[in-house]
């Protein structure tokens, strides 16, 4: 097969975007989408190998295992030995014991399954996971199981034949991806069934190749071809962010943007000069090794550090991640892909070994829920104390936060994510008490939001007075927005419209709003005018609560123990106060609606507030890495929320 440099510049073309999209770069919100153009690459290079074999009689499945077993074990085993010390010095117990299933995972390039069954919106940040990253190999392994057998076996049956059958497995695929974006967005993300078509897209260009040779376009079609691919790549790299519905029709850009510089991109073109360049084709040949050690840097800083790291930390770490991928390149993936240096005997042998070794750690680690004795008896008890993960939600269960927060007014389908099946698709109704006014109770408030406005009911529920109706329509995760149509697709555009729609019928007193995020002035801008054309009198926007990174309860036990101090501003993350101090400029606008700063009210030039009484378990702030316990609720109604709801508020009669 002819080398074409431009292909190693697309890699380097896939592999930085997402280095930057997640170290945080901003603009590089769809950065993610690299892996997408590695996903046609592979398709294209690995079938351009197999179909070039099979027409010459000398293909082997034990050799295609072989080369695959030097292209990616050798530098992966190296990145996974050199994550172990720094997992059990720097990542708590909960932590190290996700950690530990995601080493049995990745070394059964199993992971997609692993990080599909632990994700979702309650589980523990993606950029604090070492080895998410794993996801993508496994998909791709996993496809060359399978793949390489069914050319073989279908080989026979012609050409024409073999492309006609994975057009309908890429169709199939495509379908089947596109669908469950709304059911079972977790799966779609991470599994083979629904990212395989993106790996037929490369194979459909080889067998095009394979048909007509290397064969020569138009210089005006090619130009257009190669520069339109671009476009679309950059388009998805920096239009799509995480809110972007993917895989599915989304993630045709991309793909198509690849396969186009593929097939028109040569030496001749802008695009091909471009990415034939000694810097992209030098950045290209370090991608794997770049992809392997990024996530893993990324992510041990962000558990280790005491702050959010800054970007600028964030950006050394992208240009270290280079530094490391050149040795390995050069000592560890040249060496191994020489067979006269390492026989094929011992690349088996030696990938069998680091496999079981690895397989043997996480399951230890697992099975000792992530080696608590490297912890104090002390740190120990507040862990066992805030323990929060799913199916059992041990903190959640024992508090009761799921009745304090009302989950009965949740349209999200809470027991599917607590059982590894998240789905967007709405419960088919909420709680009546959520939506209907009592008769002997003269005066309203309607909360309205997402988990980040559930928090404020066992507040409210206290200290407001008993002739107040509190009626509730909160869905986590979900930025209350102006939605005039109702969905059985998507839990939050339902929310939403179901609230707007109750506020519309009960004509509340007040209607006091809640979020985590993506605090967009226009929109909220757009709520407090809506509000008010329907008759709302008060309308009361809160603010972000204080972040903490990973979580406060982590910090109390890695950084604060044995001497809690009451502020402080470690584990902080800083982002929260900028945010906080923008809205309250942008809410001088604003002239309908009233803006709450909760972030003022539980922070000072010390720091934020940790914890409130005297007991730093029961008094916590947060239980996690945001949402305010029930105590601090109260806290936060008795003295701020509830005057400001019954300041000059109207009775209704």
């Amino acid at each position: 097969m002819k080398y074409r440099p431009e292909i190693d510049g697309l890699r380097a073309l896939a592999v930085t975007p997402v280095i930057l999209y997640h170290a945080g770069f901003e603009p590089f919100g769809g950065g993610y989408v690299g892996v997408d153009v590695f996903f046609v690459i592979s398709g294209y290079l690995i079938t351009s190998i197999i179909l070039a074999e099979l027409e010459t009689g000398t293909f082997s499945l034990i050799h295609f295992y072989e080369r695959r077993a030097r292209r990616i074990l050798p530098a992966l085993f190296v990145v996974l030995f050199v994550c172990l010390p720094f997992a059990w010095f720097w990542l708590p117990p909960d932590s190290m014991q996700t950690f530990s299933e995601s080493l049995v995972a990745t070394s059964t390039f199993a992971s997609n399954v692993l990080f599909w069954r632990i994700s979702g919106y309650f589980d523990t940040a993606s950029e604090l996971k070492p080895l998410i990253h794993t996801w993508s190999l496994a998909v791709e392994e996993q496809y060359y199981v399978f793949f390489p057998l069914f050319l073989m076996f279908a080989w026979r049956l012609g050409k024409s034949w073999i492309v006609g059958l994975l057009l309908v497995m890429f169709v199939g695929s495509l379908i089947i991806a596109q669908s469950l974006l709304a059911t079972y967005p977790s799966f779609a993300f991470f599994m083979l069934p629904t990212r395989s078509w993106e790996l037929l897209i490369g194979a459909f260009i080889a067998f095009y190749y394979a048909q007509h040779n290397i064969k020569k376009h138009n210089p005006v079609i090619e130009q257009l071809g190669s520069l339109i691919g671009l476009l679309l790549i950059a388009l998805a790299v920096f239009i799509y962010n995480d809110k972007t519905p993917f895989p599915g029709l989304y993630a045709l850009a991309p793909t198509l943007g690849a396969a186009l510089i593929i097939i028109f991109a040569t030496h001749k073109t802008l695009v091909g000069k471009l990415l034939g360049s000694k810097p992209f084709v030098a950045i290209g040949l370090l991608s794997y090794s770049a992809y392997l050690w990024h996530q893993p840097m990324f992510a041990f800083v962000r558990e280790h550090s005491l702050d959010k790291p800054s970007m600028y930390l964030m950006g050394e770490l992208a240009v270290l991640s280079f530094a490391f991928a050149y040795l390995s390149w050069k000592y560890i993936e040249r060496p191994f892909r020489n067979k006269h240096r390492i026989s094929r005997y011992k690349v088996f042998v030696y990938g069998a070994l680091c496999s079981a070794i690895f397989i043997g750690v996480g399951v230890m680690g697992y099975l000792n829920g992530g080696y608590p004795n490297r912890y104090t008896p002390e740190q120990n008890a507040y862990i066992d104390y805030f323990e929060n993960k799913p199916p059992k939600m041990h903190y959640s269960t024992v508090h009761g936060i799921g009745e304090k927060y009302r989950d009965q007014c949740n349209f999200y389908d809470l027991e599917k994510y607590k059982s590894g099946h998240e789905t967007k698709i709405p419960l088919s109704s909420i709680a009546p008490e959520c939506f209907t006014k009592s008769n002997n109770k003269n005066k309203t408030v309607f909360i309205w939001g997402g988990s980040h406005a559930q928090q404020l009911y066992p507040g409210l529920q206290k200290y407001l007075s008993s002739n107040w109706n509190i009626l509730q329509v909160t869905s986590s995760a979900c930025a209350p927005k102006v939605s005039l149509t109702s969905s059985k697709i998507n839990y939050c555009n339902q929310s939403n419209w179901f609230a707007l729609k109750t506020i519309i019928e009960t004509k509340p007193d007040v209607v006091i709003i809640g979020q985590a995020n993506t605090h967009d002035i226009e929109v909220m801008r757009q709520i407090a005018d809506t509000l008010e054309e329907v008759g709302i009198k008060k309308v009361i926007f809160t603010g972000p609560t204080p972040y903490w990174s990973p979580n406060l309860p982590t910090i109390l036990v890695d950084r604060l123990l044995p001497n809690i101090p009451r502020y402080t501003f470690i584990g902080l993350n800083k982002n929260s106060l900028a945010v906080n101090k923008d809205l309250k400029t942008k809410f001088l606008t604003i002239h309908n609606a009233t803006y709450v700063s909760i972030t003022d009210f539980f922070c000072r030039t010390e720091g934020c507030i940790v914890y409130i009484g005297e007991d730093v378990k029961s008094g916590i702030t947060s239980f996690d890495w945001g949402h305010l316990s029930p105590f601090a609720s109260e806290y936060l109604a008795k003295n701020i929320l509830v005057p400001a709801i019954i300041e000059n508020t109207q009775l209704q009669h």
